[in-house]
């Protein structure tokens, strides 16, 4: 026995997350200590707990209500709900009316999570509430919902990204956040470590740079101009090149007259290489496929056996990966106009496609909603799909490791595509007991 601490009645105790302070709750209330048992002051209420950056302490009054308090001994605010607990970066969680309620540490009104029971992770990152006995709800620090899983009694694993549940049917099962259906691009930018503009529609789509198209480089705009809106019938589109640069005579609402403009019947893509000043590309619902560079010069026309639905560049400007109504996929070469790959058996149209950053894979999605990943050469690699929701779009990941796809729900998942990848995520599993070491 380090030393005695003197309260009345006392029920429960804890430290300060430096381990320097001690409350301890008794017959007339919580009591401070500092680690030499001197008091420091004294606070309303029982089960007490120090908020996570050790500032406050949070005590349970007899009135369902909590209070939050300055070490020194200051109310600072009441808090609706009993059971407090701390959650992450100073702020608190409590229960009420079969909710949970999250109060930051900004002193903003409370953030209805729902679900009982809050639990959060080691590192102050992430929080665990369960609905209804069947589900385990995952949220950020700041009150945003990432994703849910089935069973109950959820755990965070020493590895905050895993999730432990539990239910009689399935038993126990372990969770990895970061290859579930995310509900928001706030979800996954925070579980995936990337940045949020990686995770905007245009990201996705690749189709429509509407209404304001600018050049990678910021020296050409595009002008859209559209007619013919018959009920039944396709509009017919104009697309024309001005340049975009300060000063430029073009930059206002007029196109110059020597820029060359493209008819569109349907116009379902409109976008710029990723390299290369200015050049673009028009892909169009009768099956017209157009390369244009920064003065509106055609560089390339392909005449497709189908609407052209969705339509990429490669990394390198080079190729251009083209969707379909024909339920197939084309590879064609800019330089030569060749085609050079061909990506057949979708269930349906195809409504997404993207390259890969190293351009040896692409990636491509049917109006059915399956997710299809290919190697350059046209051998098929795999097929995912979500069980009740359609994938809608598909994106590589900027590291090309990953594959990222928004689905008909909102929703937005990742799967490794990159084996080396996946064996470094998993490498903490390694270390967990084994049943043997454990004696189970």
């Amino acid at each position: 026995t380090l030393g005695m601490l003197s309260v009345e009645g006392a029920s429960t105790a804890g430290f300060s997350p430096d381990g320097g302070s001690i409350v301890v709750a008794g017959k007339d209330g919580t009591v401070l200590f500092d680690r030499a048992g001197r008091r420091l002051g004294r606070f309303a209420g029982t089960n007490p707990v120090f908020t996570s950056d050790g500032k406050r302490v949070v005590t349970e009054l007899s009135d369902r209500h909590s209070a939050l308090w300055e070490v020194a001994g200051r109310e600072v605010r009441r808090l609706r709900g009993s059971n407090p607990r701390p959650g992450g970066g100073g702020s608190v969680l409590t229960e009420a009316n079969g909710a949970s309620l999250l109060w930051l540490a900004d002193g903003s009104d409370a953030i209805g999570l729902a679900g009982t029971g809050p639990k959060v992770s080691a590192d102050g990152e992430w929080i665990i509430t369960t609905l209804d006995d069947t589900k385990t709800l995952i949220w950020d620090r700041s009150g945003n919902k990432l994703t849910e899983v089935d069973g109950v009694s959820g755990q965070f694993a020493r590895r905050a990204g895993v999730v432990v549940t539990t239910d009689p049917e399935n038993g126990t099962r372990l969770w990895d956040l970061s290859r579930l259906s995310l509900v928001s691009g706030t979800a996954a930018a925070r579980l995936w470590s990337i940045e949020p503009s990686e995770l905007e529609e245009g990201r996705f789509s690749r189709r429509d740079c509407l209404p304001d198209c600018v050049s990678p480089d910021g020296s050409v705009r595009l002008l859209v101009g559209a007619s013919g809106n018959t009920p039944g019938l396709p509009m017919r589109f104009t697309v024309q090149p001005i340049s975009n640069e300060p000063g430029s005579p073009d930059t206002d609402s007029t196109a110059s007259e020597g820029n060359a403009a493209t008819e569109c019947l349907g116009l379902n893509t409109l976008m710029f290489a990723p390299t290369g000043r200015g050049r673009y590309l028009v892909g169009c619902g009768d099956g017209n496929l157009y390369v244009h560079g920064p003065d509106g010069a055609l560089l390339r026309h392909w005449q497709q056996p189908s609407s052209v639905n969705a339509a990429v560049f490669s990394a390198d400007g080079d190729r251009v990966l083209s969707g379909l109504d024909e339920r197939v996929a084309i590879l064609s070469s800019v330089t030569t106009g060749e085609e050079i790959g061909r990506f057949p058996g979708h269930d349906g149209a195809v409504t997404s496609v993207a390259f890969s950053p190293a351009g040896d894979r692409v990636a491509t999605v049917s109006s059915g909603g399956i997710l299809r990943l290919w190697r350059r050469s046209g051998a098929l690699l795999g097929t995912f799909a979500i069980p009740g929701t359609r994938i809608e779009a598909v994106a590589f990941a900027p590291d090309g490791r990953y594959l990222l796809s928004r689905n008909s729900d909102g929703s937005l998942r990742r799967r490794t595509i990159d084996v080396d990848r996946l064996l470094e995520d998993y490498a903490w599993l390694a270390t967990w007991p084994t049943p043997a070491a454990t004696g189970q």
